[in-house]
């Protein structure tokens, strides 16, 4: 029993990595989304796709330490 267990647990593991395909040197990366960006500048944006352009652009350019801020 615990034979059959293992070849089926080691067949759905193969199963799962065998699909599973490495990312090539020089891919290119395909954004979807609902709509275009209206303005692109932080302080004039007010449309909830600009929001994300600008999250997608600015998030993780600057970080503060741990309790400066």
């Amino acid at each position: 029993m615990k034979s059959k267990l293992f070849l089926v647990l080691l067949l759905i593991v193969g199963l799962v990595f065998g699909f599973v395909g490495a990312a090539s040197a020089g891919s290119t990366l395909v954004f979807g989304s609902s709509g275009d960006a209206a303005r692109l500048d932080p302080g004039d944006v007010t449309d909830g796709e600009s929001i994300q352009r600008m999250d997608n652009i600015f998030e993780g350019l600057v970080e503060y330490k741990e309790g400066s801020t």
